[in-house]
């Protein structure tokens, strides 16, 4: 950027024309504030030039986890900063084996440096299944499907149930922070997760007809505990 700066006064001089002035000259990079580049000027750095000094990756390195921070976010795997850490880390151990540990606030700090290009929202765990069935064709060749085997079968609203099988993982959020695109305009992002880890299983069975039948709570333990059968208002099996 100072390359351009200093050819656009020296095409200024060769040409006699006026001197750009400077803030029309930094509408062209929006990302750059006017007295950042002018301390630049002076001999002082940009921001993320300044950071790439302090930090522990090379500016390649810096360039290559933010593409992959970007990519991951845009395919609905968006990372956590502690998985910025970890991939940050293997990248290092690559030329330094020995480096087994990295700051507890590093990768908090990169997006803070690097926040013209990602940065931190909420994220809501969407189910990896779910992701890939919910799409208008599925969702339409079911009801369709539906439709034709009621009509087949005469099946009354009294006769018709649906089960929905409810997963709750333990010990794991509903919700976390998670790094992405800056360029990302929504406020709350989704992460694509799996179910292979344990959960407390719910089954609800509600009719058609405005009924419902008492729900069914699956516990993973092996020993039955009294204390899972307090406050259960549904009379829960």
């Amino acid at each position: 950027m100072r390359e351009a700066w200093q050819k656009a006064q020296a095409d200024a001089v060769s040409t006699s024309s006026t001197p750009p002035k400077l803030a029309a000259f930094l509408r062209d990079f929006p990302g750059v504030k006017q007295s950042t580049f002018q301390c630049h000027l002076q001999g002082g750095i940009l921001r993320n030039d300044y950071a790439a000094t302090c930090e522990l990756l090379t500016k390649a390195q810096t360039e290559s986890l933010i593409k992959f921070i970007v990519e991951m976010g845009e395919k609905g795997f968006p990372l956590t900063l502690k998985k910025v850490g970890k991939y940050a880390l293997a990248m290092i151990r690559v030329k330094d084996p020995t480096k087994t540990l990295i700051g507890m606030h590093w990768a908090q700090h990169f997006v803070q440096c690097y926040e013209t290009d990602i940065g931190m929202k909420t994220c809501t765990l969407l189910d990896c299944t779910w992701a890939k069935a919910l799409n208008p064709t599925i969702v339409s060749s079911h009801f369709e499907l539906l439709s034709k085997t009621i009509t087949q079968y005469g099946i009354t609203q009294d006769n018709l149930y649906n089960c929905d099988e409810t997963g709750c993982p333990l010990n794991i959020p509903f919700q976390e922070k998670v790094i992405l695109s800056k360029k990302s305009k929504s406020k709350q992002a989704q992460s694509i997760q799996s179910v292979s880890k344990e959960h407390i299983t719910v089954l609800e069975f509600v009719c058609a007809d405005g009924s419902a039948l008492q729900p069914v709570v699956i516990f993973p333990g092996e020993h039955f505990m009294s204390s899972w059968k307090q406050k259960n208002p549904l009379n829960a099996k």
